[in-house]
């Protein structure tokens, strides 16, 4: 019998893993291959006894830990599709998710929402782990190819499952693995939330390869453990943003730590700064940086670059994320969906063994986000004279000036380039005469006293030999952190919002 396409992902992605020995999961408790595949179908059989079958989704709300690596293998390897959850969210955005999606049963380390009162809770003899039994009579199957369902916000601020199949999972984790050079020795510490699309990515990357997996069970509220699972366990390549590597780095000084063992970092999902490279390569000495870039829409990589020694930015600009994976195309394109010609500012299309099924029972606005069969990230970029990818800023965020365009993302990276400055986001604030004028946000580095006067001279003073007058924020605010979204986006509506009445010295 010819075996479907989900069968063929799980017997690519576990099947070489039957002969695996070494480490998959390294911490507070080390967890060999063998064992990891055996608490696995441990699970599996768990679930199918209690009736999990074919089309069923299945909820996976826990923290970076072994049974997270558990989870998501028990669920793929059933043939089921694992609704990626956080145990970070509150009860209600939790429960909204969950009304959304509809899975038959969920995983977790607690308790059920009380919007979703479970049929039973399954006795399971994996300990940290469990299983309830949420299912209803009149469920809607999940496709036969459906693999994950991971939330996105997009432009609108409302949650949308985006539906990635086996298929393009694979593709895409195979040339993660493929230019990264994962090999059984790489192991990583998996400290993003566990949500993202990028957690699920770095956990397949590491099975894929046979390589071990550091789960840091409190993500970046404790940097020091993450630096001291590096050391202790030799860790080999780490990914995080350019904001947390700054944190990594600043906790990273007052330490005597050996972080030689990294042969690579990894940014993404914010713009790189040169001087934040520099940084990362005195303090991790072996360690290559790759500037990388993706959407969940995309499973999630889109395109990455190796950066090289004194490597420059396009005046002006950030530091290129450089070309596509392979399996993935991508073109810089106007409204009409054709490219413009390469140093002119398009929105970044992309198409590809990696896309998305679609949004979840959203026909509408899956094929909303479709131009000529390219997919629309909703990014701004420009292709620089190598062909590489810059990143510009989102399309949406777009501050109108007069008669100018202002890109938040492009005045944010110079802003961070100071060094008494920790993260800072730009906005568009109502002005009579021109409509819009650009205001930022900042949180200061840890230990600097700033106050919003300060911080206005030093971001006037930073960027008027940098961008046009125009692009300068009139006013910066002063706060403890920035607003996000629950899927860790930052929410530049709340941001306009909290400043409305002036500005104020707490969070937002």
């Amino acid at each position: 019998m010819k075996s479907s396409a989900r069968e063929v992902f799980t017997e690519r992605l576990f099947g070489p893993l039957e002969t695996a020995t070494g480490p998959a999961v390294v911490g507070d408790e080390v967890v060999n291959y063998p064992e990891l595949l055996r608490r696995a179908e441990t699970l599996r059989r768990s679930l199918r006894a209690a009736g999990l079958r074919g089309g069923m989704r299945v909820g996976i709300c826990l923290d970076p830990s072994a049974e997270y690596v558990i989870a998501i293998s028990a669920v793929l390897q059933a043939g089921s599709t694992a609704l990626m959850l956080s145990p970070s969210w509150t009860e209600r955005e939790v429960g909204r998710c969950l009304e959304l999606i509809d899975p038959s049963f969920l995983l977790t380390n607690g308790t059920s929402p009380q919007s979703i009162p479970p049929r039973a809770v399954i006795s399971t003899p994996l300990p940290g782990l469990s299983v309830l039994d949420c299912r209803r009579d009149d469920q809607e199957p999940s496709l036969p190819q459906d693999a994950v369902i991971i939330f996105t916000s997009g432009t609108s601020g409302v949650p949308k499952g985006v539906v990635l199949t086996g298929d393009g999972l694979f593709s895409n984790v195979s040339a993660v693995r493929e230019y990264l050079e994962v090999s059984e020795s790489d192991s990583s510490p998996l400290f993003t939330p566990t949500c993202y699309a990028y957690a699920v990515s770095q956990v397949l990357v590491q099975l894929l390869a046979g390589a071990a997996i550091c789960p840091i069970k409190h993500g970046l509220r404790y940097p020091i453990l993450i630096l001291e699972a590096i050391e202790r366990f030799r860790l080999r390549g780490m990914s995080a943003n350019p904001t947390s590597f700054k944190i990594l780095l600043k906790t990273a000084e007052r330490e005597k730590l050996d972080l030689s063992s990294l042969r690579y970092a990894m940014g993404g999902g914010q713009f790189l700064a040169r001087d934040v490279v520099d940084a990362m390569q005195r303090r991790f000495t072996n360690s290559r940086v790759v500037n990388q870039y993706g959407c969940t829409e995309n499973s999630p990589r889109i395109c990455y670059h190796w950066v090289r020694d004194n490597e420059q930015p396009l005046p002006g600009k950030s530091l290129p994320v450089g070309k596509a994976v392979r399996g993935t195309e991508l073109i810089v394109a106007g409204s009409d969906g054709v490219p413009v010609p390469h140093g002119e500012v398009g929105q970044v299309l992309v198409r590809g063994t990696s896309l998305m099924r679609g949004y979840w029972n959203m026909p509408a606005e899956t094929e909303a986000r479709f131009v000529k069969g390219w997919f629309q990230t909703g990014d701004l970029g420009i292709l620089d004279p190598e062909g590489n990818l810059v990143l510009i800023g989102r399309l949406s965020d777009s501050i109108n000036v007069g008669n100018e365009k202002v890109h938040p993302g492009e005045i944010e990276g110079y802003i961070q380039e100071l060094p008494s400055i920790q993260e800072a986001a730009v906005f568009g604030a109502s002005d009579p005469l021109f409509g819009e004028v650009v205001e930022a946000v900042v949180v200061p580095a840890d230990g600097v006293p700033l106050d919003s006067g300060d911080a206005t001279l030093q971001v006037r003073e930073h960027l008027k030999h940098m961008v046009s007058a125009y692009k300068i924020p009139r006013r910066v605010h002063i706060a403890s952190s920035l607003p996000r979204n629950l899927y860790g986006k930052l929410d530049r509506k709340r941001l306009q919002e909290w400043v409305a009445p002036g500005p104020r010295a707490h969070g937002v």
